[in-house]
């Protein structure tokens, strides 16, 4: 959960491409975290087609960082099938699992699927998705072994913590202006408009900054 969180807050607050509406959405969401106001759009009704919602904004997280990236599971066929073959068999133990992985995050990167922008942070994409795009997209894995947070808590904890975390770069108490910046050097050649690094043991070294503004 925490790797979604921090890499769509670094999006939504750093990105050079982002718009600062993104923040203005998951913020008015944190403050009133419920399903209307994660599903409500700036125009003021959910089939509007101008702007994102933290619902959108927090599915396009999701698409580019899913917090599982494979999905393995353990099958066993029964004798004379099939699908009871040398391949699907351990040459060690005829009666073993088979392990398979769906790689989850090739499904939600593929370029036939999802367009030639399908590694862009693009939020505006969720409001007319196409049945192939709705099938492919799993973060949550997909039945009979889907996660209990996919319908509502998952993705609606993950806009109300980075709208929090907004939030708290730009409430101080002195109301005076402070500029953040981020210092990983890794983070900052990705600012342009790269897919973030979804590796766990990326940004260590990561360090907010911030300044005051002096008038």
């Amino acid at each position: 959960m925490w790797r979604v969180v921090l890499r769509g807050f670094l999006q939504v607050r750093f990105f050079i491409t982002a718009d600062p509406e993104w923040c203005s959405v998951l913020k008015a969401f944190a403050e009133s975290p419920s399903k209307k106001q994660f599903e409500w759009r700036p125009e003021g009704t959910v089939l509007s087609t101008g702007s994102a919602s933290a619902k959108d904004i927090v599915m396009e997280i999701l698409r580019l960082y899913p917090p599982t990236r494979r999905v393995f599971r353990a099958y066993r066929w029964q004798e004379n099938t099939r699908y009871s073959t040398a391949e699907n068999r351990s040459t060690e133990d005829p009666k073993s699992y088979k392990i398979i992985a769906a790689d989850i995050e090739a499904c939600h990167l593929n370029n036939d699927i999802w367009g030639l922008d399908a590694k862009a942070f693009r939020p505006l994409r969720w409001h007319h998705l196409s049945q192939e795009q709705n099938e492919a997209f799993m973060p949550f894995g997909a039945r009979p072994f889907e996660c209990p947070a996919k319908a509502q808590f998952g993705p609606q904890m993950i806009g109300l913590l980075i709208g929090i975390l907004v939030s708290a770069l730009e409430d101080n108490d002195s109301g005076a202006k402070i500029n953040w910046r981020v210092t990983d050097k890794d983070i900052v050649q990705c600012l342009s408009n790269a897919r973030l690094d979804m590796a766990r043991d990326a940004y260590g070294t990561l360090e907010l900054i911030g300044s005051w503004e002096v008038n």
